[in-house]
C-alpha cells in the first residue's frame, strides 16, 4: 500500500508537474504544434508524427494508471481478506472468552482452583518458614532438613 501511495504521489507529479516536464504539458505542447502545423498547412508527414506523439504520451500514461488500478484492485482484494480473518478471528476469541469465563466462574472452575493453590502455596510457605525456625533452632523434623537443604 505504501508503495502504491509512493507509485501515485510520482505519477502525480509526473504527470501534472510545470511546463513541458510532465506529460500533460508534453502534450498540451504537442496538440498546440499540431493545430499550429494544422494553420500553417505543413505537410501530412509533420502532422502524422506529432499525432504519434500525442498517442505515445496517452499511451504511456493509460499504462501507468492501469498499473496503478490494478494494484488498488489487488490492494482491495487483500484488505478484503484481512476483514474476513479479522472477523473469524474476533469471533474466535469471542467464543474462547466466554468459554473461559464459563470455566472460571463454574464451580469446581479454575478461580477456586486457582484460589485453592494460593492457599496451599501460603501453608506450605509458612510451613517451610516455621520448619526453616526449627531447623536454626537446632530441632527439626527430618524431612524439615530435606526441604531447606532441597532449596537452598
Amino acid at each position: 500500500m505504501i508503495d502504491l501511495s509512493t507509485e501515485i504521489r510520482t505519477y502525480a507529479i509526473t504527470a501534472g508537474g510545470k511546463g513541458t516536464d510532465s506529460y500533460q504539458g508534453k502534450m498540451l505542447q504537442y496538440a498546440q504544434q499540431y493545430q499550429q502545423a494544422i494553420k500553417n498547412g505543413d505537410d501530412p508527414s509533420t502532422l502524422d508524427d506529432l499525432s504519434k506523439k500525442i498517442k505515445a504520451l496517452v499511451q504511456a500514461e493509460k499504462k501507468q494508471i492501469e498499473k496503478m488500478e490494478d494494484a488498488c484492485i489487488n490492494i482491495k482484494t487483500d484488505v478484503g481478506s484481512f476483514k474476513t480473518a479479522t472477523v473469524a478471528s474476533a469471533t474466535n476469541l469471542t467464543q474462547l472468552s466466554g468459554v473461559l469465563k464459563d470455566d472460571l466462574d463454574r464451580p469446581g472452575g479454575l478461580k477456586e482452583k486457582i484460589e485453592k493453590l494460593r492457599e496451599d502455596v501460603t501453608d506450605l510457605k509458612k510451613q517451610y518458614d516455621a520448619d526453616e525456625k526449627e531447623l536454626k533452632k537446632g530441632k527439626c523434623r527430618l524431612e524439615a532438613v530435606f526441604l531447606v537443604a532441597k532449596n537452598h
